[in-house]
């Protein structure tokens, strides 16, 4: 299915965080490399895991990234919505 780097509760929402690194800007933005391919991805093992926790579907959930590069630490909340 794939793999959801961290999962945590902020109030009443559930939260998959993708986590990115580079150590230098020449590798480019770690944000960018959260593609739709990636979000997608992201989704089904969000799926996956409110599966077998019993959760029903329409609990309310997000999909935070964080980038980090070199020292910089960027978080996106709700940087991108539900691909089905």
């Amino acid at each position: 299915m794939g793999e959801i780097d961290l999962i945590a509760k902020k109030g009443s929402y559930l939260v998959f965080i993708e986590v990115k690194y580079r150590t230098k800007a020449l590798t480019g933005n770690p944000l960018e490399a959260v593609d739709s391919k990636k979000q997608r991805r992201i989704c089904k093992s969000a799926d996956y895991y409110r599966m077998i926790h019993g959760m029903m579907e329409d609990e309310a959930c997000r999909f935070d990234v964080v980038g980090v590069l070199g020292e910089q630490i960027i978080l996106i909340e709700n940087a991108f919505r539900y691909f089905e």
